[in-house]
């Protein structure tokens, strides 16, 4: 076996590929640190050389005076407009975290939330921080404060340096950060210093490794390591502005105090001079200087009184201010309706004349999210020992700005999908940036629900034309030969509850099945549906009957019990429950409850059928609809039986003359108290939190 070629320096003239095949991973590690060299990157503009005197590192500072861009910022309107339209555009819909494997998400969330505990700045302040810089002055710092104790993380290895976990990030100021190059325009190092100012009398030094230090830019010239501000080019126009308004605030100072002409004599007759050295223009200029500013004046025809400033006409500004305000607006990226000038522009030219102003904010996200992800997200995930590839990285992401744009996009994503272009994995990745379905989601969609749908109309077909069960067709058929309102007599047999439940069930699904079945073929509307209802309603008394009866003779035997057993001295003959109470019962409670639990979902069924504007039903939402109606009906008849009881005890209670029963819990006894003077049905029918309660009297 060959031994690997150690090497002490790069290897000139071979790619990283040829390097690796033939060294060790210290060689490797070498070449990597000194990927310049082997690329050969050219020389970069900020480099000063070394010192043959003093090994003090040079640093130099942005090309561009970014302290004054800040200024203008903080004084300047229109500029201070702009950065918070962009900063407003870019955080408008929030930020995105999201990868294919949902650990990893996760985990990068949970760092995110350590690191702003940690550092008592949250996520959503430094992100904002960071684009306000990033936008003002196209340099944007974010700054790692590392420590072991403090972050869940474990220490890397990257470039040839041990780096401990990052446990807070921080965001600099770009106006005070140097830099420190090497002769290829490499960082090799950052500073921050502030110097001397009227609010401190020291400098401040601190500097950072570059490692420790993000630096996003936008617009950054070839050669140098700052970006360019937007803003520059636009300070020159807002001066040239600022000195017309100043201009224009003279002229309408002159303006608001015009010049007047007060003509004394004529040729003919000119200012007379009077006895004394006194003439008549210092009479006349005494008198209309001491006249108040509402004053007037009478003269005779030698007298004129003219005005000079409105006559000379002062020199017309508007033209050259709205020239540079136009210059102004176009180089801060903002239009009239930015700044609260709607003019006649309506809600389509509104989002045309904003396009600009979107367009340049998705240039700023698109930056900042593959910072963030490549120099935060990446780290975090090394960190917790991932093994994070291509596909598998998590990303930071901002979803789109425009809505509308956005629609349109899946749109067309979706006519793809729907034209066999692409796969359905390539729709939600590409267009709806999700991942793939699980098994578990393909259960919840609509399509498999409708196909499940579809396979149980079916199923009923070929029940009903194998001719297993025509109860339905008997049911509709039973409008030519009707039965009283409890159904055909039947004999009395004493049935348990499933037994009855169990037969309603059955009559349910006819129910379901026949409305099913007659949407299918077409043949389905508002009158079947009320014939089909009531049919169901009335076969599903004459079912649930005699269990009713039953329950209401069980409740009166209690009653009864409870009253000879509290009363065991007392001689009492007792009546039965009359018929015509019972009638009563079945007909103001157990039908109108049947009407009362169904009506809703009929009236939901017959809006259904009528179909959409171009005639489609939505099946699916009909059978949605009729399943949770099974679940009211289900309810309804274990409420039906636990009210006949209560009936039956309260007929036995009011026949001895109470007036009040009581309702107890049996889990801790308490009792409330039913007032029964007046037998009001709705007063004893079970809730949620007494149907398990027993009647008892007081």
């Amino acid at each position: 076996m060959t031994s690997p070629i150690r090497i002490s320096e790069p290897i000139l003239g071979k790619d990283i590929k040829t390097v690796i095949s033939t060294t060790t991973a210290k060689e490797i590690q070498t070449v990597l640190e000194s990927r310049s060299k082997i690329l050969g990157k050219v020389r970069g503009y900020e480099f000063k050389g070394s010192s043959n005197f003093s090994k003090t590192t040079r640093f130099s500072s942005p090309i561009y005076d970014l302290s004054e861009i800040g200024r203008a910022s903080d004084i300047e309107p229109y500029i201070n407009q702009s950065v918070r339209k962009h900063r407003e555009q870019i955080m408008k819909e929030g930020y995105v975290v999201s990868g294919s494997d949902d650990q990893m998400v996760s985990y990068v969330k949970k760092r995110l939330f350590e690191i702003a505990v940690v550092s008592g700045i949250s996520t959503q302040q430094w992100l904002r921080d960071t684009v306000s810089n990033l936008v003002t002055y196209h340099n944007a710092f974010i700054i790692f404060r590392r420590d072991s104790e403090r972050s869940s993380g474990r220490p890397i290895r990257f470039y040839g340096k041990e780096l401990a976990p990052i446990a807070g990030i921080y965001v600099g100021d770009p106006t005070s950060m140097e830099v420190s190059v090497d002769k290829w325009g490499t960082p090799r190092k950052w500073r921050q210093f502030i110097e001397y100012s009227e609010y401190s009398d020291t400098e401040y030094d601190k500097q950072y490794n570059v490692e420790d230090v993000v630096h996003i830019t936008v617009d950054k010239k070839t050669g140098f390591t700052f970006g360019t501000p937007f803003l520059l080019p636009v300070l020159d126009d807002i001066r040239a502005l600022r000195k017309l308004e100043e201009i224009a605030v003279i002229v309408a100072s002159k303006e608001a105090f015009p010049l007047y002409h007060y003509k004394v004599g004529s040729e003919t007759r000119p200012a007379m001079v009077y006895e004394g050295g006194d003439n008549e223009v210092d009479v006349v200029l005494s008198s209309v200087a001491g006249l108040p500013s509402q004053g007037y004046i009478v003269t005779s025809e030698r007298h004129e009184v003219k005005l000079v400033s409105k006559d000379g006409s002062a020199l017309d500004l508007s033209p050259y201010l709205e020239y540079f305000e136009s210059r102004v607006i176009a180089g801060l990226r903002l239009s009239p309706l930015d700044l609260g000038r709607g003019g006649t522009a309506n809600r389509a030219t509104a989002g045309t004349i904003n396009k600009s102003l979107q367009d340049s904010a998705k240039d700023y996200q698109a930056v900042i999210s593959d910072f963030i992800t490549q120099y935060i997200i990446l780290p975090l995930l090394l960190e917790g020992g991932f093994d994070v590839t291509e596909e598998n990285l998590v990303t930071f992401s901002f979803p789109t700005i425009d809505k509308e744009e956005e629609r349109a996009e899946q749109n067309n994503g979706l006519q793809l999908y729907l034209g066999n272009v692409i796969t359905r994995n390539e729709f939600r990745k590409k267009y709806l940036n999700l991942s793939p379905m699980t098994e578990e989601d393909e259960q919840d969609t609509q399509a498999f629900r409708s196909n499940k749908y579809q396979k149980e109309i079916l199923d009923v077909k070929s029940a009903q034309t194998s001719g297993t069960d025509r109860a339905v067709a008997n049911a509709v058929s039973n409008r030519a030969q009707p039965t009283n309102q409890f159904g055909t007599k039947q004999t009395k047999t004493r049935s348990t509850a499933n037994d009855f439940s169990s037969k309603i069930k059955e009559r349910y699904t006819l129910l379901k099945s026949s409305l099913l079945n007659s949407i299918t073929d077409n043949n389905l509307d508002s009158f079947l549906i009320e014939e089909l209802f009531r049919d169901f309603v009335k076969n599903s008394i004459a079912i649930s009957k005699d269990s009713i009866l039953e329950k209401i003779e069980q409740g009166y035997q209690k009653a009864r019990k409870q009253y000879e057993y509290r009363n065991p001295e007392k001689d009492y003959e007792f009546e039965e429950i009359g018929q015509r109470a019972i009638d009563r019962f079945l007909l103001n409670f157990v039908t109108k409850s049947y009407w009362k639990t169904i009506n809703p979902y009929k009236d939901q069924i017959f809006n259904l059928i009528k179909g959409d504007s171009d005639g489609n039903i939505d099946l699916p939402k009909i059978i949605t609809t009729l399943e949770v109606l099974n679940k009211s009906i289900i309810n309804l008849i274990n409420d039906q039986q636990i009210t006949s009881e209560r009936f039956g005890f309260i007929k036995f209670a009011k026949k001895i003359g109470s007036k009040t029963i009581e309702i107890v819990n049996p889990d801790n006894l308490e009792a409330t108290t039913l007032d029964i003077s007046e037998l009001v049905y709705k007063n004893f029918i079970p809730t949620p939190e007494n149907a398990d309660h027993i009647l008892a009297f007081s």
